[in-house]
């Protein structure tokens, strides 16, 4: 999906690849990182699909989808 940012954006998207835009930046990203920007208010969905939530300014949690643990040594 394609956002256009609201805010500044730093954050790793659904393939592992770094996002940094600023306020008026549009990047096609993965469904779950553009939805989720929408959903927090950082971002809006340039098709309109996904509402832009309300913009919160306390902490955020966020589940990862994909977790890969490695063991040094």
């Amino acid at each position: 999906m394609q956002i256009e940012a609201i805010d500044p954006i730093r954050a790793t998207d659904d393939d592992g690849r770094d996002i940094v835009m600023q306020p008026g930046d549009r990047l096609t990203v993965g469904e779950n990182f553009g939805k989720l920007a929408c959903e927090m208010g950082w971002a809006q969905d340039v098709a309109g699909q996904v509402p832009t939530g309300e913009k919160r300014t306390g902490a955020v949690e966020v589940s990862p989808q994909n977790v890969i643990s490695d063991q040094v040594g």
